[in-house]
């Protein structure tokens, strides 16, 4: 059962919210590519191998030439994923899961067939692990400030007040917009939620006369930084279903945030002149002006 935060005094749980399925598509695929890989190549290996046998000009008889195919295979995508989500790790998985299991086959009796079969087993595995490590998201929507949190291997918790937050970013992939889920990044003052991308451009020319044994060059560069919202997902609400409803909340409750102090003070300056005139001397009230009245008698 999840357990839910600890709430101020007065605090409302509004909202409870989990990421879509497809949100975490990309870390999926990770660990769906070395399932396809180990059937693939377990059924159509000597089909593969004869191909890249072909294209790159090798011999189609050793076995060796198979697990280097594989290897090749196997690390490639992982280098073009290590590029592209700029962390090294999956690299770093991919070539530990090949290592360990060449050495198997090296040193085993450990066959082609069974490195398939284990590569589809790491799949797998990796599938269940990422699906269980989203489903470990949630977020809460008070009608004070937002939660975030992450039971996976330790707990990390982000509690972010609506008077904190200067701006809202909606962002929707191409599947969100079609089955409506996307995520939004609250910044803060501070520049929480933001980071910063850098791109550098550098260009150089240079020659030498060989007569005069002159030589000379001319060199310039540009570095261009901008910040993009962008956040871990643990610390944004990554993901979820109905962003543009989730949106207009969290944006009412912040226009309510800011209105509070503006209203609590002409609260405060028409109870002060209640005050004031309440206690005020009423002063000297003047009466009619009456003669008075001869009472003679005659």
């Amino acid at each position: 059962m999840d357990k839910e935060p600890e709430l101020m005094d007065g605090e409302e749980c509004v909202m409870r919210l989990s990421p879509h399925p497809l949100s975490f598509i990309g870390l999926y695929l990770i660990f769906l590519y070395p399932v396809i890989l180990g059937v693939v190549f377990g059924i159509y290996h000597e089909d593969i191998t004869g191909y890249f046998s072909d294209l790159f000009l090798m011999e189609a008889a050793g076995l060796w030439t198979a697990i280097s195919i594989w290897w090749l295979l196997l690390i490639v995508p992982a280098i073009i994923i290590a590029l592209l989500r700029i962390t090294w790790k999956w690299l770093a998985l991919y070539l530990s899961i090949a290592t360990v299991f060449t050495l198997l086959k090296m040193y085993t009796w450990v066959e082609l067939i069974h490195m398939n079969i284990g590569l589809i087993s790491i799949g797998v595995i990796g599938l269940v692990i990422s699906d269980y490590y989203r489903r470990q998201h949630r977020f809460y929507i008070t009608d004070n400030r937002i939660i975030t949190q992450l039971d996976f291997l330790g707990k990390k918790s982000r509690s972010l007040m609506y008077s904190n937050i200067n701006d809202l970013v909606i962002r929707k992939p191409v599947l969100g917009n079609w089955l409506n889920y996307g995520t939004i990044l609250p910044v803060t003052a501070s520049g929480f939620g933001l980071t910063d991308n850098m791109s550098i451009a550098g260009a150089g020319i240079g020659g030498s006369g060989k007569r005069s044994g002159f030589g000379g060059g001319l060199g310039f560069g540009g570095l261009k930084s901008m910040q993009d919202p962008r956040g871990r997902p643990y610390y944004i609400l990554y993901g979820v279903r109905n962003p543009e409803k989730i949106y207009r909340l969290i944006s009412e409750f912040i226009r309510e945030t800011e209105a509070t102090p503006i209203l609590k003070k002409i609260s405060e300056d028409v109870e002060t002149i209640s005050k004031q005139g309440l206690d005020q001397d009423p002063g000297d009230e003047t009466s009619e002006d009456t003669e008075p009245k001869d009472n003679t008698t005659s």
